[in-house]
């Protein structure tokens, strides 16, 4: 796993100090007994200080065709569709009010929630707003021109253009091209698998750098 090296340089894969700071943490330093009891202090609130109108409940839906989810029996489960059937759940589990989260594909749903506004969704709230508009995507795939951008928008065309080239957006390729590579191993719970996905996900430690004034516009639903 870690990145060997020779008088050459270093060959792909990913550095042996990322592995160091990764693999003690989920291995040995977490402290998950702490992060179980910060949980239930939502859960029982009156247990830890709070008051019983401070508890909520979470329902965690697994997409379709991932996690506790079946496969789905026909194509077109894109964003639009599981929102529609997101809020359908939440109806049929009896909340007449909720507000949704997501991250990753999560946030592409819960944006397109945001956009379907059901009766019963009081607000969205994401952390990876990582949409590109189309004219920007076009301009980065160097298939139309560079839109006009604010020089903070132009900062960000540009760290992104950079990102693209560096090689980091492996990952990406490989999950839309190619998903089933990877997602036999990180879904038969093995440590293998999931330690692995760090020969991928190694260059995220550079997203802190994208600013997200490009993630305004609506994504484009694919099937």
């Amino acid at each position: 796993m870690a990145r060997a090296r020779d008088g050459a340089g270093p060959v792909p894969g990913c550095p042996a100090e990322q592995d160091a700071r990764t693999d003690p943490l989920l291995g040995t330093d977490y402290d998950w007994r702490q992060a179980e009891s910060r949980l239930n202090a939502l859960t029982d609130p009156t247990a830890h200080g709070g008051a019983a109108q401070d508890a909520f409940h979470v329902v965690i839906p697994s997409l379709p065709g991932y996690g506790f989810s079946a496969r789905p029996q026909a194509a077109g489960w894109n964003p639009d569709r599981i929102a529609r059937a997101w809020d359908e759940l939440m109806r049929r589990l009896g909340y007449t009010r909720y507000v949704a989260q997501g991250g990753d594909w999560g946030a592409a749903v819960t944006e397109v929630m945001g956009r379907q506004a059901p009766p019963g969704l009081a607000g969205i709230h994401v952390n990876l707003p990582a949409t590109v508009p189309p004219d920007v995507e076009a301009a980065l795939a160097g298939i139309g021109p560079v839109p006009e951008m604010t020089e903070q928008e132009r900062a960000t065309f540009e760290a992104l253009a950079a990102y693209r080239k560096s090689g980091s957006s492996g990952y990406f390729a490989a999950l839309t091209t190619r998903p089933q590579a990877v997602g036999y191993g990180l879904t038969v719970c093995s440590p293998a698998g999931g330690s692995q996905w760090d020969f991928i996900t190694c260059p995220f430690d550079g997203y802190a750098i994208l600013p997200s004034t490009l993630a305004v516009q609506a994504i484009r639903s694919r099937p």
